[in-house]
């Protein structure tokens, strides 16, 4: 006999008395990958105010988020995909109310270009970082190597008096 008791423990995941694997992957048809694309743009450029697009898969069509990442990959989708966020990124930055924090960080989510350039200006920062570094070293050995000498220079001619 089995036991068929709920688990006692209220933190324990999934469910004991599920029979198979849980439900199975969404699979979507060609047709659907563009139906939902094209749906995608339209929901975008109706909808007033967006913040993040699991607004629409999330609420609007109630996927899970595993079934949203296999539509995403699908290349079909992606054209359209990559649409919707750039009227979002364009929608969202000519909403004037938008606090500067969350414009900066909806920008760096979403904009792939300031993504780039941010990663270019932080490439050249550290590399400028390391060229003034190396040439702090460059000079400070320089600066102890004639300063190493002029001590030896100093011992040495000491050395010389007490022999004369």
């Amino acid at each position: 006999m089995s036991n068929t008791s709920p688990p006692t423990n209220p933190f324990q995941r999934g469910n004991k008395l599920a029979v198979g694997k849980g439900r199975p992957p969404v699979v979507f048809t060609d047709e659907e990958v563009h139906e939902l694309g094209q749906e995608l743009t339209i929901w975008v450029r109706e909808t007033d105010q967006i913040f993040h697009l699991s607004e629409f898969w999330g609420i609007h069509k109630m996927m899970m988020k595993g079934d949203w990442d296999a539509l995403r990959g699908r290349s079909g989708f992606f054209p359209y995909y990559k649409d919707a966020i750039e009227l979002m990124v364009l929608k969202t930055m000519k909403n004037k109310d938008l606090s500067t924090s969350y414009g900066n960080r909806f920008l760096a989510m979403y904009s792939q270009e300031l993504r780039e350039f941010e990663r270019e200006v932080r490439k050249q920062q550290v590399e400028d970082e390391i060229a003034i570094k190396k040439a702090d070293v460059a000079q400070f050995t320089d600066e102890q190597l004639k300063l190493n000498q002029d001590i030896l220079a100093g011992i040495t001619a000491l050395q010389q008096r007490e022999r004369a």
